[in-house]
Parts: C-alpha cells; sequence; structure tokens
C-alpha cells in the first residue's frame, strides 16, 4: 500500500464522516422542528442545564492557588501575629486550619459526596478532596498522639481529641450528618 492510497482513504473516511455528522444533524433538526412545543422547550431547557454543568464543572475544578504562611500570619485565634512565630507548633497548626478551611470553603465546596451533577461528574477533584483529607487526618493524629503529648505530659489537648475522630468521619456521607459538617466542626 503506497501513501496515496493510505491519504485518499483518509480522506476519504473523514469525508464520509463529516457528512455522516452533517446528515445526522440535518435529521436532528427536522425531528425537533417537527415535534411538539414541550418537546423543544425540554430540549431547549436540558441543553441549557447542561451548559451551567459545564461552566460550574470547569469553575469549581480551577487548580488552587499556593497557600501562604506567611500572609496568614493571624491564624490561631486570640494571638498576634508577632506574638504567633514564637509560639511552638503554630505555624503546622496554622497549616492544618488552612488546608482543612480550603477543602471545606474552596469553590462548589466538599464535592467528594456529591449525589447530583456537576460534582457527580467530576472525577478528579474527589480524589484531589480525598488526598488532602488523608494530609488532614495524619497531621491532625500525629499533633494529637505525639506533640501535644510530649515529653511527661499525660493529658491531651481538648480540641485534638475533638478534631481528629471527626477528620476520620466517612467521606461519602451526604445527608445526616454531611461529611462537611462533621469536618466544620
Amino acid at each position: 500500500m503506497n501513501l496515496t492510497t493510505v491519504k485518499t482513504r483518509v480522506f476519504g473516511f473523514f469525508q464520509g464522516t463529516g457528512r455522516g455528522l452533517a446528515d445526522g444533524y440535518a435529521n436532528f433538526r427536522e425531528d425537533i422542528s417537527a415535534s411538539a412545543l414541550w418537546v423543544r422547550l425540554l430540549a431547549v431547557l436540558l441543553l441549557i442545564y447542561m451548559l451551567l454543568v459545564l461552566i460550574l464543572g470547569f469553575y469549581w475544578s480551577r487548580e488552587p492557588g499556593q497557600l501562604s504562611l506567611m500572609a496568614n500570619g493571624q491564624v490561631v485565634e486570640g494571638v498576634d501575629a508577632p506574638l504567633n512565630r514564637n509560639i511552638t507548633g503554630s505555624a503546622t497548626t496554622s497549616s492544618l486550619i488552612m488546608v482543612a478551611d480550603y477543602l471545606l470553603s474552596k469553590p462548589g465546596g466538599y464535592l467528594s459526596n456529591d449525589i447530583s451533577p456537576p460534582g457527580l461528574l467530576l472525577d478528579n477533584l474527589p480524589h484531589w478532596e480525598y488526598g488532602v483529607l488523608i494530609q488532614v487526618r495524619d497531621l491532625s493524629k500525629a499533633l494529637r498522639e505525639v506533640f501535644s503529648r510530649s515529653q511527661s505530659q499525660s493529658t491531651e489537648d481538648r480540641d485534638l481529641v475533638v478534631a481528629e475522630p471527626r477528620f476520620n468521619f466517612d467521606t461519602r456521607s451526604w445527608i445526616l450528618p454531611s461529611s462537611e459538617s462533621v469536618y466544620r466542626e
């Protein structure tokens, strides 16, 4: 088989495919224009809905910007920025708070437990959220088990006792209670 034959066959395939698509589109237009008003209205509403879902999906799937710990000097409540730098673990705690807050308050909110479009149609974002959640779980567990009980202290930090099990709540629960409401607590 020479190059000219291959070019002819490929061109013929795409020409036939284009003609087939044009014919199919023409048939679809004829069917829609011949149908009742409610069918045309339903088709238009479905098209608008699909367009809105597509736009929301693109908006919600935007890559987050880099979180800056320096710009977030006052994350630990009640502590001024200059004093915050002198408290052991404040940078780690601030990072955990920022990441968990972003997970819950990003555009679209927490999407891993969505049961309707566009959250249901997004595939990468729920996996990204699960990765972030694993990091939050691991760090909150480390803070609870290692850092809050360092040296000879036998008492745990009360906030970490509450936070660590709540971050281990089911990621797919969407009602009574929803995952995001438990994580936000």
